[in-house]
């Protein structure tokens, strides 16, 4: 009798050994991919949604610096496309050519200052918004493959050639005679991100996006589910998951903002510095909010599984709430019974999921890969839950 005690104490220690480490692994799994999800649904949600994009960056002419920095670009290359100081010599008398250099000067800043308020205008507000909705769409749609489009082009164009006729009106004759549409090429003051060799690579990780998108929150529940079902101790493992997110969620928000000196310093062009910084802080913003959302359900259910557990407040707490007594109830004794039922049945139970969820991709019209690995991830998920219902064995001797 003693041997065979000491056989199921061994055993019983090699299962205990091997549930705690299957449900850290587990734990890891699923932390990781909450961490990950936060990251591919901001950019998801942020970058690769033309609506939310075009909402994020609509503002940026709106704003001082952003409005003065384009406008001095735009006007550097309205300058550098035509030979101002020597069309001001042609036009001057030979003895005052040499007034052509300073003139040129003092012209260029009253095209800054035009400019910097042509942009900020609700006229180029529209221009703005549409130049940017049609080069996104038309960039992602072409990761994506789905647009019609055979063109070659990989690049994200705003369109904003359409500015410069403006600005000409804006100074008057001096600006029409000077800058006329027969001179000045109209492409000269589009903004081009040209992703070249690199678009192959754009497109993989909008691809990946889109498959992590919606595979990692199926991922996610069957992995806690997962551990907190093989666990021994369930509270213990649910407040590990917790603190682990917890953790991991201040870490990106930490290192979000520790990368932004980085990115904005590889901007190569400085009249892009100001937009670019602009356009990170509001990127930011929305990052902190997803992540602050992971944070505080972190939070919530790690407060939760205090709650549910021994300290002398939380016993106080359910007794005052008379938690201790739905047991004792109709409901709870109701649940109970079901508990039970669950327990002496769950292999049927797993089998009639199984097959279920077999017969589903079977007659399905068309499974690709994210399909399946969601099917697995939604059965695995609904073992667990079964498990989690029905009893232990410990619970089914004390009753």
């Amino acid at each position: 009798m003693a041997r065979q005690s000491s056989k199921q104490g061994g055993e019983s220690k090699v299962a205990r050994r091997t549930r705690s480490i299957l449900a850290a692994v587990l734990v890891l799994i699923g932390a990781l991919s909450v961490a990950a999800f936060v990251m591919v649904h901001w950019a998801e949600r942020q970058l690769f949604d033309t609506n939310n994009y075009v909402d994020m960056v609509a503002p940026l002419p709106s704003d001082p610096t952003v409005s003065s920095a384009l406008g001095k670009y735009v006007v550097d290359q309205l300058f550098t496309s035509v030979d101002v100081t020597q069309k001001l010599s042609d036009a001057l008398p030979e003895k005052a050519a040499f007034l052509a250099s300073p003139l040129s000067q003092q012209l260029q800043t009253i095209a800054d200052n035009t400019a910097t308020k042509l942009i900020a205008s609700d006229q180029f507000s529209g221009v703005w918004v549409t130049a940017n909705r049609v080069a996104q769409s038309r960039l992602i749609e072409k990761a994506r493959g789905t647009t019609s489009n055979d063109s070659n082009e990989t690049n994200l164009e705003l369109k904003l050639s359409s500015i410069k006729n403006t600005l000409s009106d804006r100074l008057g004759n001096v600006g029409q005679s000077l800058f006329s549409k027969t001179d000045v090429p109209q492409g000269d003051s589009n903004i081009n991100l040209d992703l070249g060799e690199k678009f192959s690579i754009f497109q993989h990780i909008v691809k990946s996006v889109d498959f992590l998108a919606g595979v990692l929150p199926y991922l996610i529940l069957a992995s806690f589910l997962g551990a907190i079902a093989i666990a021994r101790r369930r509270r213990i493992t649910i407040t590990a998951a917790s603190i682990t997110v917890a953790v991991l969620s201040l870490l990106q928000l930490i290192g979000i903002k520790a990368l932004r000196p980085e990115i904005i310093n590889r901007v190569q062009n400085v009249s892009y510095k100001p937009a670019a910084g602009l356009l990170y802080d509001r990127m930011l913003a929305s990052f902190n909010h997803i992540a602050t959302i992971s944070l505080i359900l972190s939070l919530f259910t790690w407060g939760f599984a205090l709650f549910a557990g021994p300290a002398p407040w939380a016993v106080a707490t359910r007794h005052w709430l008379r938690l201790d007594q739905l047991n004792k109830t109709s409901i709870g004794q109701t649940w109970a019974k079901f508990r039970q039922q669950v327990g002496e049945n769950k292999y049927y139970i797993w089998g009639g999921g199984a097959i279920l969820m077999l017969a589903g991709l079977a007659f399905a019209v068309s499974t690709d890969w994210q399909g399946l690995i969601k099917a697995l991830m939604l059965t695995a998920s609904f073992i667990s839950i079964v498990e989690l219902l029905a009893p232990r064995p410990t619970q089914i001797a004390t009753a």
